[in-house]
């Protein structure tokens, strides 16, 4: 009796299990991200419009995915601004990273996040922008209070999502 452990394979758990899977590239969810299929693409400017981002602020785009917003926010923010573009999923950081050099994006910066954490110190932003990403979160309470600790006094987070219904 023969056993082939890599003929079947199980589906990512989690809502990012779907991220993960090798064979499915940056470009590859950028196409779907930028979609007229999509609703968040489709509103952008209107939710760029509503978080109200002022030029010269540090703005982390939490969940940047593929950038889709951290373009905007760049435009936004302007040269003495920064835009931090925080993702866990590094092919989505290396797409950031990669479309702000060819850009000439320099007030963008790919930051690695981690299931916790948006890696940023302290004090650091303005402006916390959260688009499509909150369903995302594994522990939602611990992603919170780092990103409350990120912002600046006076600093603000700009929550745009879905409401995530159960698996049946």
């Amino acid at each position: 009796m023969a056993t082939f452990g890599g003929a079947c394979r199980r589906a990512p758990e989690g809502p990012n299990g779907a991220y993960l899977d090798p064979r499915v590239s940056g470009e590859d969810w950028n196409r779907l991200f930028e979609s007229e299929q999509r609703q968040i693409f489709v509103e952008r400017h209107r939710i760029m419009q509503l978080a109200a981002v002022e030029p010269g602020a540090r703005v982390a785009d939490v969940g940047a995915g593929t950038g889709v917003f951290t373009t905007l926010l760049s435009d936004a923010v302007g040269r003495q601004g920064i835009v931090y573009a925080e993702e866990v999923m590094l092919k989505f950081s290396a797409f950031i990273a990669a479309k702000a050099a060819h850009e000439g994006r320099t007030n963008v910066f790919s930051v690695a996040g981690t299931e916790t954490g948006i890696g940023l110190p302290p004090g650091s932003i303005d402006l916390a922008f959260l688009c499509y990403v909150y369903h995302h979160f594994y522990r939602p309470a611990e992603m919170l209070a780092l990103i409350r600790r990120a912002l600046k006094r006076g600093g603000k987070m700009f929550l745009v999502d879905i409401r995530r219904h159960p698996t049946l």
